[in-house]
């Protein structure tokens, strides 16, 4: 069950309460302590995109990465290749994120500046080094096809433009060893865990996440 699929089923009258309870006897009080825990380390100011990937391989490790640093809401735009399918059968870190799809920057943009998220995107040429990006606020970071990088669109609709300062003889870095570095940075000193609310509605999520086979 996948998130979407949740909330409708959150929507037919079921309670996070009583999911939980009903779950809570298939699941070991030392599963139910890393749940609280992750639930507690998470950053839902931060984000990620990927525009236009073409290997699933590195979209994959990209989201095992960002999840690794308490992301748990990824955005895909326009996949591209073996990228564009086996998202629903994967396992590990995509059990514990939110996948949204978008046909293109325009379906993503709009809606993350209307929850007040700063768009920045990776790239080399006409932008300020990480470590300046604001902490104050909430964040997606753009990063590009594996080959091409970010398209002209995107770097438009962007707020700003960074990049991982370098001083070595390589001049570009894998995918998801950007992200991770970049992760690192932004998640740094944020404030981390939900609201009441939201906290219980991803207990209840994770439950269900940790019991696939058991419907409720």
């Amino acid at each position: 069950m996948n998130y979407q699929q949740f909330e409708a089923y959150l929507a037919k009258g079921f309670t996070n309460e009583a999911i939980i309870s009903i779950l809570s006897p298939y699941i070991r009080p030392e599963r139910q302590q890393k749940i609280d825990a992750v639930l507690d380390a998470r950053v839902p100011s931060v984000t990620v995109a990927l525009e236009q990937p073409s290997d699933i391989h590195n979209a994959l490790a990209v989201v095992r990465t960002a999840e690794a640093f308490g992301v748990d809401e990824l955005h895909l735009i326009a996949p591209e290749g073996n990228a564009r399918s086996g998202w629903n059968t994967s396992k590990g870190a995509m059990n514990w994120v939110r996948v949204h799809y978008h046909a293109g920057l325009c379906d993503l943009g709009p809606a993350l500046k209307q929850r007040c998220f700063v768009l920045a995107g990776a790239a080399m040429e006409g932008s300020q080094p990480l470590d300046t990006l604001p902490k104050d606020r909430p964040l997606c970071l753009i990063l590009g096809n594996e080959h091409r990088g970010l398209s002209e669109e995107a770097r438009s609709a962007c707020d700003v433009l960074y990049h991982i300062p370098m001083v070595g003889m390589s001049e570009s870095l894998n995918l998801s060893v950007a992200a991770g570095i970049s992760l690192a940075s932004v998640t740094a000193g944020r404030r981390r865990g939900y609201s009441e609310d939201e906290r219980a509605k991803r207990r209840a999520w994770y439950f269900i996440r940790a019991n696939p086979d058991r419907l409720v």
